[in-house]
């Protein structure tokens, strides 16, 4: 076997997200990133 044989390809992120509930997505934070919630609260 060669790591060719073993390559992974990325998913289709559109059928991925159609597919899947966001909120069961690893990534998936309910509550605003910390930084953007300090930006969008500094004056502009």
């Amino acid at each position: 076997m060669t790591l060719l044989d073993n390559k992974k390809e990325f998913p289709d992120w559109d059928s991925y997200y159609k597919e899947n509930n966001v909120e069961k997505m690893p990534w998936y934070e309910k509550n605003l990133d910390p930084n953007l919630e300090y930006e969008k609260n500094q004056p502009t």
